[in-house]
């Protein structure tokens, strides 16, 4: 079964979970191996959607946070 995107249901909320990630190298985050295979900027970006955001990686063109907007 498909892990369903994570649901966040502020913008307060959201900016609480992006700072719990400070401090935090990208290494410790990446559970998936991504960061050995960086060949651009955006493999960071999915590290932090994917570890901190509980967002799956995908190509939809919707915001990243559909319900509040945000990409």
């Amino acid at each position: 079964m498909e892990k369903e995107d994570r649901i966040y249901s502020s913008v307060e909320e959201l900016i609480t979970q992006a700072n719990s990630g400070i401090g935090i190298p990208f290494g410790v985050l990446d559970k998936t191996g991504r960061i050995e295979k960086i060949t651009n900027k955006g493999k960071l970006g999915q590290i932090i959607e994917e570890a901190l955001f509980d967002i799956k990686i995908n190509d939809r063109s919707e915001s990243d946070i559909p319900n509040l907007g945000i990409e």
